[in-house]
């Protein structure tokens, strides 16, 4: 009996969707998303050949991608995992598969938010773009803050040039960045030894940030973490936030993510795909999850 294989991706976020049932188009491949209860992870379904590796990996570059844009749209960590998957008949339809495969909840939160769409999405055209949001889902959904801090940074080095020169043209660029309620609140835990105005907080990430996490032996004079002091973790936490601006405005402005796509169904019937609607035929769609 021909066979195909059904895809799970799982992931999690305090952001859930209205509806427990979503269906679209991303990326050349047709997804039904699953809200399950709170005791398992949600997941993105798809089918592909059964032994078409090279479509396999497509199929969940393409759900990870989608999945980033809706971190990035709705503001909330969205935790991902490879799910597993088997084969099924190949006459089975999306429509009719159901989650096979049960994953643990990927974020642990209790103030889970209902009512989320997937109705709008940033569109995504360059690798940058695509890179940048990656590391962006991966810093909001990592409970270490070491870890999240090194991704906002890595965001700031896409294209090329080092994350504190990057820091320092914001900076300059934008001044009002730096009376931020956050960057206040980092002046006050970093103290009066460490000067944050000018090229100054680019220092401080890059010296007493990025490097004393990368680095846990270090020459003497050097700051080391001391990981379990709540004085370092409340510094780092606060460093993260400032950070985490930077890196959400290096999106937006210099990666140049500022046009997003609608879900949308063919008037005379179809699959829900995302549609860039400047482009598109006016009065041939109709939006859908809205």
């Amino acid at each position: 009996m021909p066979m195909r294989f059904l895809l799970h991706i799982d992931f999690g976020s305090p952001a859930r969707l209205k509806g427990r049932v979503k269906y679209f188009e991303y990326g050349g491949f047709e997804f039904k998303m699953i809200r399950n209860s709170a005791k398992w992870a949600n997941v993105l379904l798809t089918l592909v050949g059964p032994d078409d590796d090279v479509a396999l990996q497509k199929a969940y570059a393409a759900g990870c991608e989608f999945l980033s844009a809706f971190c990035w749209q709705v503001g909330f960590p969205v935790a991902v995992s490879e799910g597993g998957g088997m084969t099924v008949p190949a006459n089975q339809t999306l429509r009719q598969a159901r989650c096979r495969s049960f994953g643990f909840p990927l974020v642990v939160r209790e103030d889970r938010i209902d009512g989320f769409s997937i109705s709008r999405l940033p569109l995504i055209e360059t690798a940058e773009q695509r890179l940048g949001l990656t590391l962006y889902r991966e810093a909001q959904s990592s409970n270490k803050v070491w870890l999240s801090f090194l991704f906002y940074w890595q965001i700031l080095e896409i294209g090329g040039r080092p994350s504190r020169q990057v820091v320092e043209e914001i900076e300059r660029a934008h001044p009002q960045l730096s009376l931020s309620r956050e960057r206040q609140e980092l002046s006050r835990h970093v103290g009066g030894s460490t000067d944050l105005r000018g090229n100054g907080l680019a220092q401080y990430f890059e010296e007493e940030c990025r490097h004393a996490i990368a680095h846990i032996m270090r020459r003497p004079g050097r700051r080391t973490l001391a990981f379990d002091s709540l004085a370092e973790n409340r510094r780092m936490a606060v460093s993260r936030d400032v950070i985490q601006g930077l890196a959400a405005h290096f999106i937006r402005d210099h990666l140049g993510l500022s046009k997003t796509v609608d879900l949308v169904r063919p008037v005379g019937g179809g699959f829900p795909r995302y549609v860039e609607l400047r482009t598109a035929r006016r009065g041939s769609w109709v939006f859908v999850d809205r």
